[in-house]
């Protein structure tokens, strides 16, 4: 649909590819660096690097869109929550893993792999990035909101990701403490559906197109 959108030169469409890029992006980055070795490898290397080239061309093009919102928008407000989703998710990766440095041993979520993927993705890139986003918008810079958007897409369609993987979890017999519930599941479904809202406010305040 973003793609389709995009074409007919639409700045939705161009904001919504972006996101969904984004997310692509997050996914396949994923899967080639951290799943054991499988016959689908190459298909994950070559969607990863199609998805890098293509948000990074996406996001270029998106800058001259930075003119287009309104001072109509919560900016502080958007900017406060694009903060929060940052520094909350950072306590999130780094309370096992700095616990696990304190008490020397490894962080009680490394199990059985060699590192942790999803937290170099998340404490290298995703988070600097929100901060990042909510202080060019405290700072009134509407390029804030171009950083934003794509983490925004990926909260979103994290939300029914999430979900499904703790529920095939629950099934195959995983069993997640009160404090895992409540924190990194819970926090991520609340921070979706926040997402989502946000998402829908930008759209909305684009001119049609």
């Amino acid at each position: 649909v973003s793609i389709l959108l995009y074409r007919r030169g639409s700045a939705r469409g161009a904001l919504l590819l972006t996101g969904t890029l984004a997310f692509l992006l997050y996914v396949y980055a994923s899967l080639a660096l951290s799943l054991a070795y499988n016959e689908l490898f190459l298909v994950y290397v070559a969607l990863f690097s199609a998805s890098l080239f293509a948000f990074v061309l996406a996001f270029a093009g998106l800058q001259p869109l930075a003119a287009a919102f309104s001072a109509r928008l919560p900016r502080r407000a958007i900017a406060i929550f694009m903060l929060a989703a940052g520094l909350l998710t950072a306590y999130v990766w780094l309370e096992p893993i700095v616990g696990g440095l304190v008490a020397g041993q490894a962080p009680r979520w490394l199990e059985g792999y060699a590192t942790m993927v999803t937290e170099v993705l998340d404490l290298g890139i995703i988070i600097p990035s929100a901060v990042l986003a909510g202080v060019m918008l405290l700072r009134r810079d509407p390029r804030g909101y171009l950083v934003a958007f794509p983490l925004l897409v990926i909260l979103a369609l994290l939300l029914p990701t999430i979900a499904v993987q703790t529920y095939l979890q629950l099934g195959a017999g995983v069993i997640f403490t009160t404090p895992e519930i409540v924190g990194p599941i819970s926090g991520f479904l609340v921070f979706g559906l926040i997402a989502i809202a946000v998402i829908w406010i930008l759209l909305r305040d684009l001119r049609p197109g």
